[in-house]
């Protein structure tokens, strides 16, 4: 049987066996773990992200993420609105690369319809996309240096990210939430004189990224402030279903556009940039060389499509073309019944379907279901900053309090994919 400590007493001067432990134990100055609130405002993220962590010193012992902030019940509002009216919705879960959430959206709902996109179109959605994706990673390589306080270098890249954001409003006529893509096309041909501006935008852009890698990742401050830190191995990101460079940086070559190409990817020529270890410093350097591999892409769409010349863009679908709206003739009944119809969008038959595309942060797909009408009954969206919030935990306890902010920014999450 367990016997107690003998009290203290004046015959042994206090001297009880606590009182011997106690003279030869070393004061303990982290009696608990200190909390501290983050957010949810956040300069490494777009949005409303809460994050609550416990320190030991600026040791993190636990990380609990909070999302909601910024809810607006995306998946609701939809199946509120005609067909036509859910894009813009969808590119505001994607600020910088609204391009590739509409791709998936109007895929999955193009399936419904039984249609598809004339080539030109398919070209040009993938033209949008990349100039999108690149756009995106200097973003997050402008928020990474200003955080660890490299102010000039992350000027660079957002007067590089301004460049590609010219050739997007040139294209779509809008440098974000540009609604081109639409139901069955694109909103516009490729513009006259885009080429060869494209062209030398994509050359300044690659040399302004090298003079900006050279600077950064050759820095041996910078490389020591990323290397080993918010590591998530190959094993944990399939754990918390993390894709897109996150994933692509602890190892695994996964990309939707190699292993389930979509639209014309399978006619591209582009490689896959994968890390060893998953830190932030593999995050890092897949993003600079997912950059050149857009830009590539980007010159490749472009020569093909000169090379197609001018054609059509989108199907000449009265329900689903507005310039057939704006320039329908015939009687005013006509017109009329084509104007609300367009407002009320087309009846997709009864049916499910679904589509997927790798977006700038992983990726990312949408579920819809057609009861016959001219809105949908379920509209379900799979986002991949959902998934890489939970992953936080995981990336961060053990680190210090400091990889808080370079692990947020090269983890790119988007409140509004968390908040849906």
């Amino acid at each position: 049987m367990a016997h107690a400590a003998e009290p203290p007493s004046r015959e042994n001067g206090g001297k009880g066996r606590s009182g011997a432990l106690a003279r030869g134990a070393r004061l303990d100055l982290n009696r608990k773990a200190q909390p501290l609130q983050l957010g949810p405002h956040h300069p490494a993220v777009r949005g409303a992200l809460g994050l609550e962590v416990d320190l030991d010193g600026e040791r993190i012992l636990a990380l609990r993420v909070g999302v909601g902030y910024g809810h607006r019940g995306f998946e609701a509002q939809a199946q509120k609105r005609s067909w036509h009216q859910i894009v813009p919705f969808v590119e505001r879960l994607q600020s910088n690369s609204s391009m590739l959430a509409a791709s998936a959206y109007c895929l999955a709902a193009e399936k419904l319809l039984g249609v598809e996109a004339p080539l030109r179109a398919s070209w040009l959605r993938v033209l949008g996309g990349e100039l999108g994706r690149a756009a995106d990673h200097l973003g997050r390589i402008a928020a990474l240096a200003r955080i660890v306080g490299a102010d000039a270098p992350g000027s660079w890249a957002l007067e590089a990210r301004a460049h590609l954001w010219g050739l997007l409003e040139m294209l779509s006529g809008a440098p974000t939430m540009h609604h081109y893509i639409r139901l069955g096309g694109v909103s516009a041909p490729l513009p006259d004189g885009f080429g060869p501006r494209s062209r030398r935008v994509s050359q300044g852009v690659r040399r302004d990224l090298d003079e900006l890698d050279s600077f950064l990742g050759e820095n041996r401050i910078f490389v020591d402030r990323l290397r080993g830190r918010g590591g998530l191995s190959a094993e944990q990101c399939l754990a918390f279903s993390v894709t897109g460079p996150l994933l692509r940086a602890a190892g695994v070559a996964s990309d939707l556009r190699r292993s389930e190409p979509y639209l014309v990817y399978d006619e591209l020529v582009f490689d896959l940039p994968v890390g060893l270890v998953g830190d932030n410093l593999d995050r890092y350097r897949v993003c600079v060389e997912e950059i050149r591999q857009s830009l590539s892409m980007v010159g490749q769409c472009v020569t093909r499509l000169e090379a197609l010349g001018p054609g059509e863009f989108r199907l000449r679908d009265p329900w689903l073309d507005r310039d057939e709206v704006r320039d329908g003739c015939g009687s005013l009944e006509e017109r009329v019944e084509l104007a609300s119809g367009y407002a009320r969008g087309p009846l997709i038959p009864e049916g499910e379907a679904s589509a997927r595309v790798e977006s700038a942060n992983g990726e990312f797909g949408f579920f819809l279901v057609a009861n016959g009408g001219s809105t949908p009954e379920r509209v379900r969206c799979r986002a991949p900053s959902f998934f890489h919030a939970q992953a936080l935990s995981a990336m961060l306890v053990g680190q210090k309090l400091s990889d808080i902010g370079p692990t947020l920014a090269l983890a790119n999450i988007e409140s509004a994919e968390c908040d849906r």
